[in-house]
């Protein structure tokens, strides 16, 4: 791993670290969540990825992580620019290499999980009723502080290999 994923790294660790007060503005709660979009993004292998000419990262219906969502805009996934989109149907994110489902869509998570289940993307979302089957990574809270959990064997289908330091920083993997 190169010095600037270790660094990404230790910026993650940090964030997981924070004490529980620095959750307690949810505009904060939500820029961690998009830096957690795009820590994903650092530490995942897309099949094919040489061959886009972006890297994708969407949400469904709509943004709920405003000014932080578009400031992923600026940065960079494997040499490739980063642009952030707002997709308004499962459809329409096959092209996608990350897609955040927010709460308003969870009714539809059986839905977006048929949809893009032969597609490299990785479906992540915030812990909530649906089945957890569906998603691939899921976002949670706990005592104030981010955590998220990883499908491991719904990312390995979607042919997405996770890293071994995601997977190890996880709460839990299944």
């Amino acid at each position: 791993m190169n010095s600037s994923r270790h660094k990404l790294l230790f910026m993650l660790l940090a964030i997981l670290a924070s004490p529980p007060n620095a959750l307690a503005d949810t505009a904060s709660k939500h820029a961690i969540e998009a830096a957690f979009l795009y820590n994903f993004a650092l530490f995942t292998q897309w099949p094919n990825l040489a061959a886009s000419n972006s890297f994708n990262i969407c949400v469904l219906a709509e943004n709920p992580f405003g000014a932080a969502f578009e400031r992923l805009g600026e940065k960079r996934i494997e040499n490739l620019p980063v642009h952030t989109r707002i997709m308004r149907t499962p459809e329409e994110a096959v092209n996608c290499h990350i897609l955040f489902v927010p709460a308003s869509g969870h009714r539809a998570m059986r839905n977006i999980a048929n949809t893009l289940q032969d597609t490299p993307v990785l479906i992540v979302s915030e812990v909530n009723g649906y089945n957890p089957n569906d998603v691939m990574i899921m976002l949670g809270e706990e005592s104030g502080r981010v955590n998220f959990q990883i499908n491991h064997s719904a990312t390995q289908r979607a042919g997405l290999k996770v890293s071994s330091k995601l997977l190890r920083l996880a709460r839990r993997v299944y």
